[in-house]
C-alpha cells in the first residue's frame, strides 16, 4: 500500500456531512492507495466459492473523524475484478 501526506483543507470538500479530515501529529491528513487480493471468501461458515472466492481489489481512502470523535475510513473508489 502507499499513503501520502495531503492538507486537510484540500480534501475536505471530499467528506460527507458530520465529518471531517482526520489530522494527525505532523498536521497532515492522508490518502491511502491500498490493492490487496482477497482469498477463500466466502458467505457465512460455507465453502469458499471458486469464482467468487479469489479476485483483486483496489481501493482510494481517506481517514476521517466525525463530530462524535469517532475515526474511520472514507473510501472514495473501490475497483474489483469481481461485480459481485
Amino acid at each position: 500500500f502507499v499513503h501520502w501526506p495531503v492538507d486537510p483543507q484540500s480534501i475536505a470538500h471530499l467528506y460527507p456531512p458530520g465529518t471531517r479530515p482526520d489530522v494527525f501529529a505532523d498536521g497532515r491528513t492522508y490518502v491511502g492507495l491500498v490493492p490487496f487480493a482477497m482469498t477463500s471468501t466466502k458467505v457465512g461458515t460455507r465453502v469458499a466459492v471458486p469464482y467468487f472466492g479469489r479476485f483483486l481489489e483496489t481501493n482510494v481512502r481517506l481517514y476521517s473523524i466525525d463530530d462524535a470523535g469517532r475515526h474511520g475510513v472514507l473510501f472514495r473508489s473501490l475497483e474489483t475484478a469481481r461485480l459481485a
